[in-house]
């Protein structure tokens, strides 16, 4: 079964400590106002800034990777595709749009690939889609890894370059 990694440190953008403090400032504004000043408001804090942080999760069953030599055609020599079957939730409103980028796999050699544009979850919903806070998202994200190698967790992040990105990102 694919996993997600352990989460990271914070603020690994290199933003500068001005900038997280405005945001910070911000962020406590913005919980005044969900709680709406109330002890009830204030006990579903964490859940909103869950709901924040993560605004989508996603799920990968046991069963849910399959390693295959065809798929309409054949992999590239000395390829093999793999085609992952995933559930994904919006938790919160995305404002921006679901691409192929935002996927990666991670392979056993630790070398990340993105989907095929010709995955079946864009061939269903169009190669770009948004998702409003409770979609439910089923679909199959096909990748192609080199011969013998294993995957070992599936990314998810907002993805910020070109539209287009099918293939293998190395």
């Amino acid at each position: 079964m694919l996993q997600r990694p352990p989460r990271g440190g914070r603020f690994k953008s290199g933003a500068p400590p001005r900038v997280v403090r405005v945001l910070a400032v911000c962020m406590a504004l913005y919980a005044l106002w969900v709680i709406g000043g109330s002890l009830e408001g204030l006990k579903r804090l964490p859940e909103v800034w869950d709901r924040f942080s993560r605004p989508i999760t996603w799920q990968v069953p046991e069963d849910g990777v399959q390693y295959l030599g065809f798929f309409g055609t054949q992999a590239d020599s000395g390829r093999q595709f793999v085609l992952v079957r995933l559930r994904m939730q919006a938790r919160a409103q995305v404002g921006y749009p679901v691409v192929p980028g935002c996927f990666s796999l991670v392979d056993d050699q630790e070398a990340l690939y993105h989907p095929l544009s010709r995955s079946p979850l864009f061939l269903e919903r169009t190669a770009r889609f948004y998702l409003a806070a409770g979609d439910s998202v089923e679909g199959e994200l096909l990748f192609q890894i080199p011969q013998g190698r294993r995957a070992v967790s599936l990314l998810f992040a907002r993805y910020q370059g070109e539209e287009e990105n099918a293939g293998v990102h190395r």
